[in-house]
């Protein structure tokens, strides 16, 4: 290893002529380590005389220094694939260190830039960054010391981080040495297609995204090494609840005004699932104190059904921020890929539209073509209604095909639909071979055959589910059901393996899991018990002393964590709150339910005991008490209810109790979307309940002891 002397730096070399993507590479790399080591490391050429490291980066034809140590034999002609890399420590020049991150293309070498990152210890999670521990900050050199500040790198905000081993925000630096790794790390991804599905619908999901936070999302993304951000778009749903969102439109007018409303949903528009429209003081036991504006929703909803001409406005906005993101994405080496159901029309078409009438359909894609013009894929669910044949969906398919090919060559048909591998033989004989086959697989990841069938003919894009839509509430950790199944997937050859997920921080370990797996070697698998000791030791050590028993213990209480969760207990998914709304007949299971997770807490409460400041002095073990508190408060709480009948019984039951501690476990804004969702989803049922006498038409105000005002409106849901 080479260290830094006292009054050196590192040099970070990218070329004149590089490409925008390596000197965003470059950049990203000085960003992270000066907070890593102090040092705001220059970004210039070569340096003539000296033997101070340098870090390389790009490839032979835009960077001199990759292209002399090529022509040394220190480095292969070339890095193994496109988006792959090679990560290699060397000698230039006698004794000066260089660290080459040289991409099979400008993507491949940002990919490698932030692999490198990960050998000095940083963890790249969806909802944030995690920086390791380090030694406490010079008190004589404060962050905010402008010879300190003049030239340091901007921060991982809170957007981007969460600090150092899970405390919250940045810290500040002082200087320390710079060490050079011996490194040698050639990777490739075994899965061409990487990515994430958030699916619209639920405020804990996208549809309270505005647009910083679809970029953020994509400069995760990026630094897990993903390329495809794929979004659906709801036009038509079920039978009696219509569900419109205005990203594309089925019917618009002479004058190219669409025909039907349609909408992003916020806490107080277009409430399904029996939630109640809410402002912030209208949520229960204080819970709206948290909400940054009064109305929760995406500035690109946010009141827009109060204003003039509301529908347009609506799909104005929408179509406007997605434009944005699409392009910002493709800036970063991320594809979008929009997709709608194409067997159904909204309800207020469907008495004059046919929607498989070819003019239709194609007048369908068209419009998203027009709206979006840089979109290199289309996909068409068979809508989750399920009552089109597979042969009329064929026919469906290669009419829009067809349309394509004459209309836009450059797009790509992706088929869509839930649980439907069993429509791909028929499919496959009939649909053209350059048609995208993808559907969402079953919610325990089981991999049918039918996906090597596919993909030994066609590009096939599986979609495994990261967590329920039902379970929105619970802890869904599914590692190691991942262990299992997705090397099983990647075996199938499948070409794309897009993950279908609603929240971010309740997430981050099953898509961090996701990421590292989809550039496995062929036979390979990332060890579900390894995976769990070094995403604990990243999140909740806190010093490098007390990682490796804070690994092992944390690793445990994952463990038992996911085994007690929807994916890993038998019949434990998809009851909770925010769902099917709370209901006060009781649940059969629920004291069950509580028993279990008390159960998983004192599994964490004993890793408190090894972690550095305990709860208190770590944000990511504070999270999951607090869920586990929720969860412990809210099941003790239906198991009491049946017996209450008065206002006072029922709200002694635990339920205030039960949403202070979701406020607790707050982290992000789709933390925020499942807070409104909670705490609606029981401003309804206790506006509604026919079991408990007294009942007002508002909540009860907290206590002395509790959160905030009271409500002051109380409104019913569907």
């Amino acid at each position: 290893m080479y260290v830094t002397r006292e009054g050196t730096e590192a040099v970070i070399v990218v070329g004149e002529h590089a490409h925008e993507r390596e000197r965003l590479a470059a950049a990203e790399l000085r960003r992270y380590l000066y907070h890593l080591t102090g040092q705001a490391m220059e970004i210039g050429p070569y340096p003539d005389d000296g033997t101070d490291p340098v870090l390389a980066v790009g490839d032979r034809n835009s960077n001199a220094v990759i292209a002399a140590l090529v022509e040394a034999g220190a480095l292969p002609p070339e890095a193994p694939a496109p988006e792959g890399y090679v990560i290699r420590t060397a000698t230039l020049a006698g004794p000066r260190p260089v660290i080459a991150v040289m991409g099979g293309s400008p993507l491949g070498t940002f990919y490698g830039a932030y692999r490198l990152l990960e050998e000095y210890g940083v963890r790249f999670l969806l909802s944030r960054d995690v920086l390791p521990p380090r030694v406490p900050a010079d008190p004589d050199v404060a962050a905010d010391d402008p010879d300190v500040a003049a030239d340091r790198p901007d921060r991982p905000d809170r957007a981007d981080s969460a600090g150092r081993a899970g405390q919250p925000g940045a810290e500040a630096v002082r200087p320390e040495a710079f060490v050079v790794r011996d490194l040698d790390l050639t990777e490739q991804p075994a899965v061409e297609r990487r990515g994430l599905l958030p699916w619209h619908d639920f405020l804990n999901g996208p549809s309270a995204y505005s647009l910083e936070d679809f970029q953020r999302y994509v400069n995760q993304l990026v630094k897990l090494r993903m390329n495809t951000l794929v979004l659906h778009c709801y036009q038509g749903g079920y039978t009696g609840e219509d569900i419109n969102e205005p990203f594309a439109c089925a019917a618009r007018d002479e004058d190219g005004h669409a025909r039907y409303d349609a909408w992003l949903d916020t806490s107080v528009d277009h409430q399904r699932w029996g939630l109640a429209a809410s402002r912030a003081d209208d949520l229960a036991f204080g819970a709206g104190d948290l909400l940054p504006f009064d109305v929760l929703g995406s500035d690109a909803a946010r009141d827009v059904a109060s204003q003039p001409d509301a529908r347009d406005h609506a799909y104005a906005k929408a179509a406007t921020m997605l434009r944005q993101v699409i392009a910002y994405a493709g800036e970063r080496g991320v594809e979008v890929v929009l997709g709608t159901d194409f067997d159904i029309v909204p309800e207020a078409l469907r008495d004059e539209m046919d929607p498989l009438d070819p003019a239709v359909l194609t007048g369908r894609v068209d419009d998203i073509l027009d709206t979006y013009p840089d979109l290199s894929h289309v996909q068409l669910y068979f809508s989750e209604v399920n009552e089109v044949t597979t042969a009329d969906g064929a026919k469906a398919y290669t009419i829009v095909r067809d349309h394509l090919a004459e209309r836009a060559p450059q797009v790509r048909l992706v088929t869509g639909s839930w649980f439907q591998e069993e429509r791909f033989p028929e499919l496959a004989a009939a649909v053209p071979g350059d048609v995208v086959f993808s559907t969402l697989m079953p919610h325990d990841m089981t991999v049918r055959p039918e996906w090597a069938q596919v993909a030994a003919d066609r590009e096939a894009w599986a979609v495994p589910w990261l967590e329920f839509d039902g379970g929105l509430s619970e802890p869904q950790l599914a590692v190691e059901l991942m262990e299992r199944r997705l090397p099983e997937l990647r075996a199938t050859g499948v070409h794309g393996v897009i993950g279908i997920l609603w929240r971010e921080r309740a997430a981050d370990a099953n898509v961090a899991y996701l990421a590292r797996d989809l550039w496995q070697a062929p036979g390979t698998v990332v060890p579900a018990e390894g995976f769990y000791r070094d995403f604990a030791a990243a999140t909740l050590a806190g010093t490098e002393a007390a990682s490796a028993d804070v690994a092992d213990a944390g690793a445990a209480a994952l463990s038992a964590l996911e085994a007690a969760g929807v994916y890993g207990f038998a019949g434990g998914g998809m009851k909770t709150s925010e769902f099917h709304g709370w209901g006060f007949a009781g649940e059969p299971g629920a004291s069950e339910y509580a028993e279990r997770y008390a159960r998983v807490r004192t599994e964490f409460e004993r890793l408190a005991a090894l972690v550095p400041g305990g709860a208190e002095g770590n944000d990511e073990l504070a999270y999951w008490l607090a869920f586990l508190r929720w969860l412990e408060s809210y099941w003790t709480a239906r198991a009491i209810v049946p017996g209450a009948r008065t206002w006072a019984d029922l709200h002694g039951s635990g339920f205030r109790e039960a949403i202070v501690a979701y406020q607790d476990m707050v982290r992000d804004l789709p933390g925020l979307g499942g807070l409104v969702r909670v705490s609606s989803a029981h401003t309804c049922a206790t506006a509604s309940s026919a079991n408990v006498t007294g009942t007002r038409s508002r909540c009860v105000p907290t206590s002395a002891a509790g959160r905030g005002p009271s409500s002051r409106r109380c409104r019913r849901g569907r």
